[in-house]
């Protein structure tokens, strides 16, 4: 099974907690929320994902 990720947002709400990367990439106890999610989908057996980024998208590509 794939799964979309829809990364694209530019964050506005979250522009006070994060300033420096895309919200995808916003910390969780460490983490990037991004990863944080594909890994609980994996362990939940998706194995693939499309990732359809925009604001920032080279930062998130990175």
């Amino acid at each position: 099974m794939i799964c979309i990720i829809l990364a694209g947002g530019k964050g506005t709400r979250l522009q006070s907690v994060v300033t420096d990367v895309p919200k995808p990439l916003a910390l969780v106890q460490g983490s990037p929320f991004l990863d944080i999610l594909i890994n609980n989908l994996k362990n939940r057996g998706i194995e693939g994902f499309i990732i359809s980024v925009g604001y920032k998208k080279e930062i998130i590509l990175e």
